[in-house]
């Protein structure tokens, strides 16, 4: 699960520097100006100056009692309204009309969009399509939140953000693991079953002989080496294509199936256990094909016959 610190989703900081105070949350002429036209009493124009600039920083709105003392007390010493008590601004957390109006003022002056029905669709779309070519939810997240600032949406709330791509990331995974599982015969399967059994003559199954990394083989073993590479190309021949799956999610299916035992990848749904397995296989023998190109390559220089010195 992604945190929210992984990700690009803004935060106010807890400590803020006089340098930030003053270049991020210092209103200028023209919004105090906006404040006092649309607030009616001292409180009002400063709970709209606070509203103002946290959303100009995050691009969504927060309450005013989650924003740290010293950026509150900066802004309101921007406008002389120092004097003013927390309880006095907190008014403005707790009436939800009075707070919706202010909330629909600001987005006019800042010129972003409230996220609604509209946002939603576009956060789903967005995380799928993320979630085609990416794997790790902050990407995914990310790419969303970078896509709703340039479209000017209000950004939602960061568990909404971390919903929807979990859900596209699980959808588009699922849809991979079909296409391989579709190209498979039951006899096929019916193979792969097999590897997960301890065969009477091994204390492995064949699965977790699969899983090993191949050993680079001596001169004696090469033959049986070989025999191995033999095994792993008849396997791919008669698997489904895989690379229609982006490099990264390629990546990522490969560490999991290397790291599942046996029993846990027994115990997986069938579709996801068949689509792993198909990848591991595939993995295995691209390894094993560079193994055996770098092997012929040694041969080949050490059978080269030296020149004589002239």
């Amino acid at each position: 699960m992604s945190s929210l610190h992984e990700t690009a989703y803004p935060r106010l900081k807890a400590e803020v520097s006089d340098q930030e105070l003053a270049e991020i949350y210092t209103p200028s002429a023209q919004e105090r100006s906006f404040a006092r036209k649309h607030g009616r009493t001292p409180a009002a124009r400063g709970a709209l100056l606070i509203l103002l600039k946290t959303v100009q920083r995050l691009g969504y709105f927060v309450h005013l009692i989650a924003v740290p003392q010293s950026i509150t007390t900066h802004i309101l010493a921007c406008d002389d309204l120092s004097h003013l008590a927390a309880s006095q601004l907190r008014v403005y957390d707790r009436n939800g009309g009075a707070r919706q109006r202010m909330l629909d003022t600001v987005r006019q002056q800042v010129n972003i969009k409230a996220f609604t029905v509209e946002g939603k669709a576009i956060v789903r779309e967005l995380a799928r399509e993320a979630a085609t070519t990416k794997q790790d939810l902050a990407d995914i997240i990310n790419v969303v939140i970078e896509e709703l600032v340039r479209q000017r949406f209000e950004l939602p709330g960061f568990s909404t953000l971390q919903r929807s791509a979990r859900q596209a990331r699980s959808t588009v995974n699922t849809s991979y693991f079909r296409t391989l599982n579709a190209g498979l015969t039951a006899h096929q399967k019916n193979e792969f079953d097999q590897l997960l059994h301890v065969p009477d003559d091994s204390p492995h199954t064949s699965w977790h002989m699969l899983k090993q990394e191949p050993k680079k083989p001596t001169n004696t073993e090469v033959k049986k080496y070989l025999q191995h590479l033999e095994w792993l190309q008849g396997w791919c021949q008669r698997l489904p294509a895989v690379d229609h799956i982006p490099a990264g999610k390629y990546h990522h299916f490969i560490l999991e199936a290397r790291a599942l035992g046996a029993a846990n990848i027994k115990a997986m749904q069938s579709t996801k256990r068949y689509a792993l397995m198909v990848l591991l296989v595939h993995a295995q023998l691209r390894r094993a094909m560079d193994d055996a190109v770098e092997i012929l390559s040694a041969r080949c220089a050490t059978s080269r016959p030296r020149q004589k010195p002239t």
